[in-house]
């Protein structure tokens, strides 16, 4: 089988949305397993931006405890404390 090809300038530039509008039928079927694709990969990106966010958390929880030994100051580095405590 020879495959005909269409020359460039009869080819129609079709935009997303109608792309995606002609479609739509044949992917009806599929609807909710693709929403549902979707749902989960916005929770995986949120969840992969508030990682970030909970360490910086506990660290300035644990560096505002840390005090230096003796002297009841706060260490310029708390990463003894961070590494030594485990709760």
């Amino acid at each position: 089988m020879s495959q005909q090809s269409v020359p460039p300038e009869r080819v129609k530039a079709v935009g997303t949305f109608a792309a995606i509008r002609r479609l739509y039928p044949y992917a009806k079927p599929a609807m909710p397993h693709i929403y549902l694709g979707m749902a989960a990969a916005l929770a995986a990106g949120v969840v992969a931006l508030l990682i970030p966010q909970v360490l910086r958390s506990s660290l300035t929880v644990r560096c505002n405890r840390a005090t230096l030994p003796k002297s009841g100051r706060r260490s310029s580095s708390c990463w003894g404390s961070v590494l030594s405590k485990r709760s």
